[in-house]
């Protein structure tokens, strides 16, 4: 086994650890999931942490997805088959709903509704009583993510604090972990994410 195997190895056994504990330790957790290549490797590393040989899988904690309103049909698609062949629960954030709440307001209708999102989520966050998150990320995407380590502590408000949590990361300075990893472990995915 090579050493980029071994270390690979090692980051997926200590990202399963990561999750159970913070399953362990929340009350409502959930795990957010886009359809790209990130949160694709974080799912599969649930499954992994939670499948029972012999039983039916039952994950512990619910998906959450922020639409845009803008995502390619084959994710949506890729979305909606990945939630019923592991049976999890899927909660879906809609930016749409927050443009007609009036919590986001975009200048023009043309507007990216990427930076959007995030009131979006802090919505949903509120609405399903969420206590921790579970979101991949690469370090080396964002300055703001190299400083974070496993856990990162967010007051959303006085009553509630959210975590949300940063498994596998990419601790190599290359944005090739999540495609090796898709690659050596066979971890489905869509053509588009294959190619992002």
């Amino acid at each position: 086994m090579s050493i980029q195997n071994q270390h690979l190895n090692w980051l997926e056994a200590e990202s399963i650890h990561i999750i159970r504990e913070v399953v362990a330790e929340a009350k409502n957790p959930a795990l957010l999931f886009s359809g790209g290549k990130d949160s694709v490797v974080l799912l599969s590393l649930a499954i992994k942490a939670f499948r029972i040989p012999g039983r039916e899988l039952k994950l512990p904690f619910k998906l959450l997805h922020i639409d845009t309103g803008h995502n390619y049909p084959e994710v949506i698609r890729f979305r909606d088959q990945t939630v019923a062949e592991t049976g999890v629960q899927l909660v879906v954030g809609s930016v749409e709903d927050s443009i007609k709440k009036g919590t986001v307001v975009l200048r023009r209708e043309t507007d990216s509704r990427n930076a959007a999102q995030a009131v979006t989520l802090l919505e949903t966050i509120e609405e399903q009583g969420f206590d921790a998150l579970m979101g991949g990320a690469r370090r080396d995407e964002e300055k703001a993510r190299a400083k974070e380590r496993i856990f990162s502590f967010r007051q959303i408000s006085s009553r509630k604090r959210i975590v949300k949590l940063q498994i596998i990361r990419c601790r190599m300075r290359r944005k090739i972990l999540p495609r090796n990893y898709c690659y050596q472990k066979r971890v489905p995915k869509t053509r588009l994410t294959s190619v992002l």
